[in-house]
């Protein structure tokens, strides 16, 4: 639904920015079918996320205070033509970067650098992790930061031949279709190249669904970081998972 609101008035510490290009997350998608919403008294009607934009003067919107592009996260607002964001809140981007691929950054890959730096303590290069949805935005962003950034190595499944190809240009390690093989063949192909130890962490967005899954993937000692509920809602025996759980000494963390 389309429709007009009254133009963002910056707050003290505020900044006004021309919206330039917005990216589509998965909670703008359930938003807008009414199941999810932005909370807080400040929380805007409007859909949208992150953002990328140039700050203008909120008494002069046609002058540009700076040419420099600047992205974001916001409680809603972005899909507007203006935001009003905290100073601390933006990111300056180099004058290289464009518009698209700016827009893109601020929700995926700020989500996926705190997942790994505030849950997986023991990260280092040469540690494996398993990333699921490795073709979406966090999940993109995971492959892409714990390869250049950590080191690591990084397995992953996606749905089909392009999605492989596209995850593989990104730099996964050891990337399974998951429409070709079952969960028993991606298990069995973990635990060999990783000489049956499994891997060091799981950074789950499925939830129930894979849960038993994602447990026998995961090394004794290892961290799963479980950030998204996409998958049904059945899930393992709770009594045999947390057996299994604990047996594995495994780090739950949420977020």
């Amino acid at each position: 639904e389309f429709g007009e609101q009254a133009i963002p008035k910056p707050e003290l510490g505020q900044s006004l920015l021309k919206v330039k290009a917005v990216g589509v997350n998965h909670a703008d998608y359930i938003e807008s079918l009414g199941k999810y919403k932005n909370t807080g008294a400040k929380a805007s009607k409007i859909l949208g996320i992150e953002f990328v934009g140039q700050k203008v003067d909120p008494d002069r919107l046609d002058l540009l205070l700076s040419p420099n592009l600047y992205g974001g996260i916001v409680n809603g607002g972005a899909f507007g033509e203006y935001v009003a964001i905290n100073e601390g809140h933006l990111i300056p981007f180099e004058p290289e970067v464009s518009v698209e691929k700016a827009a893109g950054i601020p929700e995926g890959f700020l989500t996926a650098f705190q997942l790994i730096e505030h849950y997986f303590k023991d990260v280092s290069p040469g540690k494996v992790a398993y990333v699921t949805g490795a073709a979406g935005g966090v999940g993109s962003s995971l492959v892409q930061l714990l390869k250049s950034r950590y080191g690591c190595k990084v397995a992953t499944a996606v749905g089909g031949a392009e999605k492989a190809e596209y995850v593989k240009r990104l730099g996964a390690d050891w990337v399974f279709d998951h429409k070709a093989i079952s969960h028993d063949e991606i298990v069995s192909a973990v635990l060999e190249r990783t000489e049956g130890r499994g891997v060091d962490a799981v950074f789950d967005g499925m939830g129930a669904s894979d849960a038993e899954f994602h447990l026998r993937l995961l090394s004794v000692d290892s961290t799963w970081v479980l950030y998204g509920l996409l998958g049904r809602s059945e899930g393992p025996s709770l009594s045999k998972f947390f057996n299994e759980l604990l047996f594995k000494r495994v780090r739950l963390c949420t977020s």
